[in-house]
């Protein structure tokens, strides 16, 4: 991510989009190939993204985080992006969302509704 910093001031703009995620399973339609990542593991993932966003931010920038948060299991992605697998991962978005809110970090879910 500090090369979004690096990019930013190389374009002159002071607003930065973070699009990212951390998926809890991917190659979903394989079940030999299908990878996990525990709850605690996407915690610290998403610690790593704030403390990424708020170096961008204390360096002046205007940032946002776009969370994917889609299960897209089913797709040709084979990839849950969708922290509602548990009652901890449900805890640790949770925690994020209220973190980034006490920070002041714009925030945004990318998911789709589906009917």
């Amino acid at each position: 991510m500090a090369e979004s910093v690096e990019a930013a001031q190389a374009l002159g703009t002071k607003t930065i989009w973070f699009n990212t995620g951390t998926f809890g399973r991917k190659y979903t339609l394989d079940r030999d190939s299908q990878v996990t990542v525990s709850a605690s593991k996407r915690k610290d993932l998403l610690n790593g993204i704030d403390t990424e966003v708020l170096r961008a931010k204390a360096k002046g920038y205007e940032v946002t985080i776009n969370l994917f948060a889609e299960d897209k299991s089913a797709t040709s992605e084979a990839t849950d992006w969708s922290y509602l697998s548990s009652g901890e991962e449900i805890q640790i978005l949770s925690g994020f969302i209220n973190r980034l809110k006490r920070e002041n970090i714009a925030f945004s879910f990318f998911d789709i509704v589906r009917q």
